[in-house]
């Protein structure tokens, strides 16, 4: 059993150095509880309560219901397998397996409004890596879906391509990005506008409409600017 005040304490243990960032870990053996940090981009805390919560159920491997706030206010009952709680992109995040989804889901800590460890054990699965798991699902789920056919190899492209955005996937001479976004005007003109590849927008009508907004932008930039004219000129 992980004590509370050691848990709120894990900010003041060990820090790892990993490729991504730094490893947080507290404890030995089967109780270890592990928190990798990005420090490229810097973590913003959420409720220590809730982050050490969240940290004692991972360590005891116990399923968890949390209570979620979604963004237009209304709250909603999960139960969930926490694998792991998560710094990424400047918010603190639960990964875990969702059992009224029946899959694999991240919660932003801020928005969880309450936890409660149940008496259910559950089994990680085996050389989990939560950061990678968790760039991939936060690129799913999203209202609006994303596919993408990229011009050029898997191999031209996958640099160019953030695990938020989706899954790159080969095809033949070509790639396609298949995945959803909250915001497409931001996947358009941020994302896809940095990639220098020609690109086509299969799916869907909000990308596209984002994409054309974004295009004809650039070509009104591209267009000379005409000298202003006066009355009697």
């Amino acid at each position: 059993m992980v004590h509370q005040h050691v848990l709120d304490q894990v900010f003041a243990s060990l820090a790892v150095p990993t490729r991504r960032g730094i490893l947080i870990r507290l404890g030995d053996g089967p109780g270890v509880v592990e928190i990798e940090v990005d420090i490229r981009v810097g973590g913003r805390r959420s409720s220590g309560s809730t982050t050490s919560a969240l940290a004692a159920a991972v360590a005891d491997r116990r399923r968890v219901l949390v209570t979620y706030g979604g963004e237009s206010g209304e709250e909603r009952d999960a139960e969930v397998d926490p694998w792991a709680v998560v710094v990424r992109h400047g918010r603190w995040y639960l990964l875990g397996h969702s059992h009224r989804a029946g899959a694999i889901r991240t919660y932003r800590n801020d928005r969880i409004l309450a936890v409660r460890q149940l008496p259910h054990s559950y089994t990680p699965p085996d050389d989990l890596d939560p950061v990678a798991v968790l760039e991939e699902s936060l690129g799913t789920g999203w209202e609006y879906p994303t596919r993408v056919v990229f011009h050029a190899s898997r191999e031209q492209v996958a640099p160019w391509i953030r695990p938020p955005m989706g899954r790159l996937e080969p095809d033949g001479d070509r790639c396609i990005l298949v995945g959803s976004t909250r915001n497409p005007t931001m996947y358009a003109q941020e994302w896809l506008a940095a990639v220098p590849f020609d690109f086509s927008v299969e799916e869907g009508p909000e990308l596209r409409a984002a994409v054309a907004t974004v295009a004809a932008r650039f070509s009104t930039a591209r267009s000379p600017v005409r000298p202003e004219t006066r009355p009697g000129d």
